[in-house]
């Protein structure tokens, strides 16, 4: 969770990330966006693991 909450980009000004508004690119934006959506969803995901409790194996009936 800790490496997901840290600032990141595709795009870097120097060693700054770069934010889909600061682009004129209008794919380069669109590649933020996803990415941020994308990450998003995956914190969600992970914080829903982690307040679930451990995990228990899966079992399968066929």
């Amino acid at each position: 969770m800790e490496f997901l909450e840290q600032p990141a980009s595709f795009f870097y000004e120097g060693e700054r990330p770069m934010r889909a508004d600061e682009l004129a690119d209008p794919y380069r934006r669109g590649m933020l966006r996803i990415a941020r959506a994308t990450s998003h969803a995956e914190r969600a995901w992970l914080h829903e693991m982690l307040d679930a409790g451990p995990a228990t194996p899966d079992r399968h009936t066929d």
